[in-house]
């Protein structure tokens, strides 16, 4: 809420004058009320009355007071008082300024005076009590091309500014402040007002505070251009509810709209949506009770990650209103600080909203102490992605050139100069970036242009400011030493053009198919003693063929290409069970690779296909159906079939172990409790020794069969 008031006006309306009188030449120019762009345009509208000396200005400052005070009543509210002045007037009443003054004290009204003249500020003094009276504050500038009366009234408002806890400003650094970039204030109010329960017995009265959150652009509203007027410009939307799949579709008149009793929400589960109504909806509902604050246990701090945080920052304060609670959230503060601890808690924050796991940080400031709160994921909130090591692979290892050249250009561009190694030791150190002094470029370029057009509607695109363009552009790289820091990390890592890749030829058509066959059946009849490049030819018409078979969906899993056929089904995502079931025929295709083998000749396949159900299994860190499985493949051929099990012991085939999840940087799952000397010992065991190969001399007639074997 906001008014203005004039002074030496040639009107008088006040409040005061009303009931007293005697509260001449001030007018209540604009009542109280909410700010708007109409106030502002009676601001910039305001014309000085150049010959009104008979206002004083100690009167203007009740009537301000006493319109706050009956417009706030008992309610809490933020008051302040802003007079701009030029010390004009005199001021008559100067022996009641400490009793109005200490009225504003007893009223919490704040007092904030801006001088339009050329004196700059007074001298600062450090006790209140080195003051008696407004003589005996000390002007920088006595003189400076101001009359008596302007010296005496800045005297008196920096004394009564001074007994009301109150600020005077010049115009000048009044106007730089405004000028300054600066965010939008924010209202203390808690997120929650309650109880820390620590235990049944041990409960603590606080209050919750967001200290940090996102700051996004205002929601923008509609309005229509086609209004006649200027009030009537409101844009509401209508929704309309068809059933596409009706006669006449969803551009026909045969179906109509559909009302809300004929509607139903339903949820994507696979390629199928399942319906619920608003009774399962409130029934299927999580309930979490009424709001609470409870804390589940407590940990080390080095526990809990960084990267774990979610969502906003909190802080927790004890209630201003219980000693008892201050005193207990000051204990418990000190003692997880003091411990390198922190609480674990359940945050409902109001009835029935989902429960949060959130963690309190200890943290002790200069005369205050407060938990920091944030917000910790739940299982299906954390996002796993493995990645190869880089050991993997001996060109993606860093040199030690590389390592320290990366050094370097970390630390010259450090934002504390005096931490460089090549600074002064015995300068203090400074931070080149503050993050208090760092605004948002996007808010702020926006509330510019939004103040602007504001005052004038035809107004052009302002643009960007150049501090915002300095917190684009950092400066630390134009440093010489930054710079050379980067011309020799461009020569530790070379850059090359990587060329283009060639189109690879496109797949054939199903109505080219006639063509292919017929390419294939005249290859068929090329005579066996034809040459290299014949027979090349004859391959390129086999793989053509070829690539016409797979366009075949793949629908189960085949003896073929077991492994190809896994990895096309699993990549469908349909089923959540689909892993598990995927599984299970794969292992009878694997089983049916060894029993369907003619002698060793499957052999090699279905280890394969072991080693590859393997590594899918600790992919998707489902470990048991693998260990499973294998466990059976050893009752069944580790004694039927000798031949199989040595070469699946000499591929070093065993069970998944929580080793193998550490050295591909998996988080180790729960249900995996197979330890590497559990894998070891899986394979251990005597095995038969394996029989000299024989040499058997054949005839040179029986080559022939043998290749067709």
């Amino acid at each position: 809420m906001a008014a203005i008031l004039l002074l030496n006006s040639s009107t008088t309306n006040n409040v005061c004058h009303e009931e007293h009188g005697g509260y001449d030449c001030i007018e209540e120019h604009v009542k109280l009320s909410t700010p708007s762009l109409d106030l502002l345009e009676c601001i910039d509208n305001v014309q000085c009355n150049e010959s009104g000396v008979s206002g004083d200005p100690l009167d203007a400052i009740l009537v301000s007071a006493e319109i706050i005070m009956s417009f706030v009543g008992t309610k809490k509210y933020t008051k302040r008082i802003f007079m701009l002045t030029d010390g004009g007037t005199a001021i008559n009443d100067a022996d009641q300024l400490d009793s109005i003054a200490q009225s504003f004290v007893d009223n919490d009204i704040q007092l904030n005076c801006i001088l339009m003249n050329k004196n700059e500020h007074a001298d600062d003094h450090d006790a209140d009590d080195a003051i008696e009276s407004w003589r005996d504050i000390q002007l920088d500038n006595d003189g400076g091309g101001r009359s008596a009366v302007q010296i005496e009234n800045e005297k008196m408002l920096r004394y009564f500014a001074l007994r009301c806890h109150g600020n005077v400003f010049s115009g000048q650094s009044a106007i730089a402040m405004m000028s300054e970039l600066r965010a939008k204030s924010v209202l203390m109010r808690p997120t929650f007002s309650g109880y820390l329960e620590v235990s049944a017995s041990l409960r603590i009265a606080c209050k919750m505070y967001c200290r940090c959150r996102e700051q996004a652009l205002p929601s923008l509203k509609k309005e229509s251009l086609l209004s006649s007027s200027a009030d009537n410009t409101k844009v509401e939307m209508n929704r309309k509810y068809v059933n596409k799949f009706a006669v006449g579709g969803a551009d026909g008149d045969g179906d109509g709209d559909r009302d809300e009793t004929e509607r139903v929400k339903s949820y994507l589960y696979g390629q199928e949506r399942i319906p619920f109504s608003e009774n399962d909806e409130s029934r299927l509902s999580y309930h979490s009770g009424e709001r609470h604050f409870k804390c589940l246990y407590f940990c080390k701090a080095s526990l809990i990650a960084r990267h774990y945080f979610m969502a906003s920052s909190f802080v927790v304060l004890p209630d201003t209103a219980s000693a008892r609670a201050q005193l207990l959230l000051s204990c418990f503060v000190r003692s997880l600080h003091e411990k390198q601890m922190v609480m674990l808690c359940r945050l409902v924050s109001r009835k029935n909203a989902p429960p949060k796991f959130v963690v309190l940080q200890p943290r002790i400031k200069s005369g205050q102490e407060l938990f920091i709160l944030n917000e910790l994921p739940f299982f299906e909130d954390v996002r796993k992605f493995p990645f190869a090591s880089f050991a993997m692979k001996s060109s993606y290892v860093a040199s030690k050139a590389q390592v320290d050249c990366c050094k370097q250009l970390i630390r010259s561009m450090s934002l504390m100069p005096s931490a460089d190694a090549d600074a002064d030791e015995d300068a203090d150190a400074q931070e080149a970036l503050r993050p208090q002094q760092t605004f948002n470029p996007v808010l702020q370029r926006f509330y510019q242009n939004l103040s602007v057009r504001a005052l004038d509607p035809q107004a052009a695109l302002q643009e960007i400011d150049a501090v915002i363009v300095k917190y684009l552009n950092p400066s630390v790289l134009e440093a010489p030493r930054a710079q050379h820091c980067v011309a020799q990390l461009a020569k530790l890592f070379p850059t090359k053009l990587v060329p283009k890749k060639e189109v690879k030829k496109e797949r054939a058509h199903w109505n080219q198919v006639g063509d292919a066959l017929d390419n294939l059946f005249a290859d068929m009849q090329v005579d066996a003693k034809q040459d290299d490049a014949e027979a090349g030819a004859g391959a390129d018409a086999d793989m053509e063929l070829d690539a016409l078979i797979v366009v075949e969906q793949v629908t189960e899993i085949g003896t073929a290409h077991p492994c190809q056929d896994f990895d096309s089904l699993f990549s469908k995502k349909n089923a959540p069970n689909l892993f598990e079931t995927l599984s299970v025929s794969f292992w009878l295709v694997i089983h049916r690779l060894v029993d369907e083998s003619f002698g060793d000749f499957g052999f090699d396949k279905a280890l394969k296909c072991i080693e590859f159900h393997k590594s899918v299994s600790i992919r998707e860190e489902e470990c048991m159906l693998f260990n499973q499985e294998l466990r059976k493949f050893k009752a069944k051929y580790s004694e039927k079939n000798k031949a199989l099990w040595r070469e699946l012991v000499q591929r070093g085939i065993t069970l998944i172990c929580k080793q193998d999840f550490a050295a591909d940087a998996i988080e180790v799952p729960v249900n995996c409790t197979v330890t590497k000397q559990d894998a070891d010992n899986f394979m251990n065991m005597e095995m038969p020794p394996q029989p000299a190969a024989q040499v058997v001399a054949q005839d040179e007639d029986d080559d022939d069969v043998d290749d067709l074997v």
